[in-house]
């Protein structure tokens, strides 16, 4: 299988794949924000952050997997080789995907909402 071999600052991360349909990522973020004043400003995020995940799509087992989150730093190095192997680390956390009724659900109460916006 095709697999990630993920090294930060010379040091082992992970090694991510999927046996069978699937999907792996390696996503190298940085976000800086303007901060909100204000009651509406309920959910407190970091003015800047630089952060690596390796996570992925299990569709056989239908859950969402993680190997890796790393908050980084000026000067680190991530190295990410591409690899075909038999086998890969096991994910540090796995969450299931949402069934077809609780997307049903979330669409609804999302479709309500922006009714109510609009519609007055």
């Amino acid at each position: 299988m095709i697999a990630f071999e993920v090294f930060l600052n010379d040091e082992k991360s992970c090694v991510a794949g999927v046996d069978g349909p699937g999907v792996v990522s390696a996503i190298l973020t940085w976000a800086t924000r303007i901060p909100k004043a204000g009651p509406e400003d309920e959910v407190s995020y970091p003015p800047q952050e630089l952060t690596f995940i390796v996570g992925g799509l299990r569709n056989v087992e239908a859950d969402h997997v993680y190997w890796a989150k790393h908050s980084l730093a000026v000067g680190d190095v991530v190295t990410l080789k591409i690899k075909d192997l038999q086998a890969v680390d096991t994910p540090s956390t796995s969450t299931p995907l949402d069934t077809a009724d609780e997307v049903r659900e979330m669409r609804r109460r999302q479709y309500e909402e922006l009714k109510k916006e609009f519609e007055g």
